[in-house]
């Protein structure tokens, strides 16, 4: 895993190297191992190495074709290189000089052109540059789990793999966008296609982004589709079974240490319990003081039962403040989930044993993992019962008297966000908002409210321009748009700002496309069960009844008593004392009393007010 950055000039300027090796400096967290350039005229590639497969210099990069046609600069892993390896050596010729995954990208695009994406089984962001036909092309994994930032102008395109690689060159503006902003404040993130910031934009999950002298190009090669093709419960058991070992196996590969990052759900479960007998890999998991939070005793249960070594991680720090700068500066302010702080910590300690772990990030989107998936079944069916007004009123009625608990998810709140999401066109998507729109309308000013998508964002047009049925659509919605706009985000920035490459099994293609075969039953059974086939499987690998059998509780921060303890004071500070700073896009004033009534312990602001925290953070760097 790596960090890339380039430059190309379409008006034909020559890249100074110097100011690359600053966007490369900018992102050397994400590869400490070794730098490398490569710049001809209008056109330069830089790269950070984060060493994990063919160690030797043999795997540096930018990396050419054998003829000198094709420069690529690549971070992630591509799990069939041998398949593929062996293909372009039959078919093609091609004499490899090294085993390093790097070196299929140059000679498979030789082969194939475009049509290479679609054949890697992985995880990548890709640069490369066609010498022949002058051109740039940017392409991102199908699911968008490596990053990969540009800006384009008539003159230039920039690209790296964070936002603060575009920000090295001096050249690069720094102005906010206001209807991401208000997206951000809404959701917690801006849609994953696009940044907080001006012309910053992601390359698109799953697309190909094609740039010459006179054109840009958009191809996606990928999307996540539904289809229902497998009905049956032990059809569906046995596939799973093979494909989560096959792909658990495959992304063991590696020439240094692997960890396994254990919680207490199924999710990361089934990958231990599929880990092949002979795998060296120790399990990590994060423990708070707060027992309501804490997940670690389970999570040693399961080290145990495999006879596996078990590694405990606080994520009690010295300056929790400290550690919450450190995890805004790494997602460049696009990210208001509070679960990044204990993902960062956990990332360090593993960091400091392993270079790589395994995650069940996504399993949530692909095999139901959500009780927002039956409530929204429910919701579908009885919202016409009440005007969409009367539900807000009650939504915001039970709000008012809603407290500030500690729990993880209090049950006024759960009511609360059911209620208004039955008052709103996309009750799924709704759910999710860490912003109302009564206190958005307060504390936007007049411009970011008129700009703000919320009535009608992206992740509801997600929902709405989806195939299939109502659960269909909230999965669908959620691969697209959540996880590659959240999850996907707080993992890469996390891990890598310490050095650490996550991978994630059940986000490969082929755990997606088998997932997305499954009937809805099969998904939540008749009688609720989330995940249904996924407890099964685990069952039948003889996991103890109280794991495949608990709830899904979440990677929740204890924010209401950080809040409370060591955070008060960096929150007082901002919400009371240095409100200027969310001028000109929110109302100071109105942030300072949604602040005093969350502290009185009169409503909960929680989420709301720990994105606004890091706008805050965010924008004093600028």
């Amino acid at each position: 895993m790596c960090g890339i950055a380039g430059i190309y000039y379409k008006n034909g300027c020559a890249v100074e190297q110097s100011i690359l090796k600053k966007m490369c400096n900018a992102i050397a967290h994400r590869g400490p191992d070794g730098e490398g350039f490569w710049v001809n005229g209008n056109i330069g590639l830089g790269h950070r190495r984060l060493a994990i497969r063919e160690l030797s210099d043999l795997g540096a990069q930018p990396m050419t074709s054998s003829d000198n046609q094709v420069i690529v600069s690549y971070n992630g892993e591509i799990y069939n290189d041998g398949e593929l390896r062996h293909i372009l050596k039959k078919d093609f010729g091609v004499n490899f000089k090294s085993e390093c995954d790097t070196e299929i990208i140059p000679a498979g695009y030789q082969a194939w052109g475009l049509g290479l994406f679609e054949k890697l089984e992985g995880i990548f962001a890709i640069a490369i540059w066609d010498v022949k036909k002058k051109s740039l092309i940017l392409a991102r994994d199908h699911m968008g789990i490596k990053p990969l930032y540009y800006s384009n102008n008539d003159a230039c395109v920039r690209f790296g793999s964070e936002i603060k690689a575009l920000f090295a060159d001096p050249d690069q503006p720094k102005v906010l966008s206001e209807k991401d902003v208000a997206d951000f404040a809404i959701n917690g993130y801006p849609s994953p296609d696009r940044s907080t910031y001006k012309n910053i934009y992601q390359v698109p999950a799953g697309s190909i982004l094609s740039f010459d002298a006179q054109e840009k190009k958009l191809h996606q090669y990928w999307q996540p589709c539904r289809t229902h093709d497998i009905t049956n419960i032990d059809q569906a058991e046995e596939e799973l079974e093979n494909v989560i070992s096959d792909v658990v196996k495959s992304q063991l590969i590696s020439d240094v240490p692997i960890g396994i990052l254990q919680s207490a759900g199924i999710d990361s479960s089934l990958i231990s319990f599929s880990l092949p007998e002979k795998t060296n890999a120790p399990l990590f998991s994060v423990g708070f003081k707060q027992k309501s939070h804490d997940e670690t005793e389970i999570a040693a249960a399961v080290a145990k039962q495999l006879n596996r070594k078990f590694h405990k991680i606080s994520a009690e720090e010295k300056s929790i403040e400290e550690t919450l700068r450190a995890t805004v500066f790494y997602s460049d302010g696009q990210l208001g989930d509070s679960s990044m702080l204990p993902t960062y910590l956990v990332c360090k300690a593993i960091s400091k044993q392993a270079k790589v772990a395994l995650s069940g990030d996504g399993a949530d989107e692909i095999f139901g993992g959500y009780e927002t998936y039956k409530a929204t079944a429910m919701a579908n069916k009885i919202s016409k019962f009440l005007p969409a007004k009367l539900w807000r009123i009650l939504g915001h009625g039970i709000h008012q008297f809603s407290g500030v608990p500690n729990a993880r998810v209090p049950p006024q709140e759960k009511l609360s966000r059911f209620l208004l999401g039955m008052g709103d066109g996309v009750p799924h998507t709704a759910w999710r908002r860490y912003l109302q729109d009564k206190e958005a309308k307060k504390i936007f000013s007049s411009s970011l409210w008129d700009t703000s998508s919320i009535t009608s964002d992206n992740y509801g047009k997600a929902y709405n321009h989806a195939q299939g049925n109502v659960l269909d659509k909230a999965l669908l919605a959620d691969q697209t748009h959540y996880l590659p706009g959240d999850m996907l985000i707080k993992s890469d920035r996390m891990s890598m700002a310490n050095g650490l490459e996550i991978r994630v099994p059940f986000l490969d293609k082929r755990v997606v496309e088998f997932a997305n075969r499954l009937s809805p039953d099969l998904l939540i059974s008749p009688k609720g069960k989330t995940k249904h086939v996924m407890r099964n499987v685990l069952s039948n690998k003889g996991a103890e009844k109280s794991l495949t059998e608990r709830k899904k509780t979440g990677f929740n921060y204890p924010i209401n008593h950080a809040f409370r303890t060591e955070l008060n004071n960096l929150a007082d500070t901002i919400f009371t004392q240095k409100t200027d700073v969310f001028e000109p896009y929110f109302n100071g004033g109105e942030v300072r009393n949604l602040w005093q009534v969350h502290k009185q312990g009169k409503r909960n602001y929680n989420h709301a007010l720990w994105t606004l925290m890091v706008f805050a953070i965010t924008r004093e760097a600028l």
